[in-house]
């Protein structure tokens, strides 16, 4: 499996199929068997609710789906892709701010597997 970093800024991603302006500014992004993923900055989501903020992107900014959370807190969003884990193809991992280890597919961002790791 292939990972790369695409470079971001603010709200801006950059591929080298050029720039994609999204909604929010950016945590991370990552590409990962073709799959652009993005974490959103979970501070531009409302409060109190979990932030819906891993997603999938096409080449021009569509949103594809955007991730399961392992739980309904408040304080449910993902802060970072995980580059140092192993994962089977077609599967991401990412740490959650709950303290979540996630993984997910990129396929259809089901979350297959998280474990508690605070």
């Amino acid at each position: 499996m292939r990972k790369t970093m695409p470079d971001f800024k603010e709200k801006t991603l950059v591929t080298s199929n050029g720039n994609i302006n999204l909604p929010y500014n950016i945590l991370d992004a990552i590409e990962s068997d073709g799959a652009l993923l993005v974490i959103y900055d979970y501070m531009e989501f409302p409060p109190n609710q979990p932030a819906h903020n891993l997603v999938r992107i096409n080449e021009k900014g569509k949103q594809l789906w955007e991730a399961e959370n392992p739980t309904g807190s408040q304080t449910d969003a993902y802060t970072n892709f995980i580059r140092t884990g192993k994962t089977l193809p077609g599967n991401i991992a990412a740490n959650n701010f709950s303290g979540y280890y996630c993984i997910i597919d990129i396929s259809n961002g089901k979350l297959i597997n998280a474990r508690f790791t605070k």
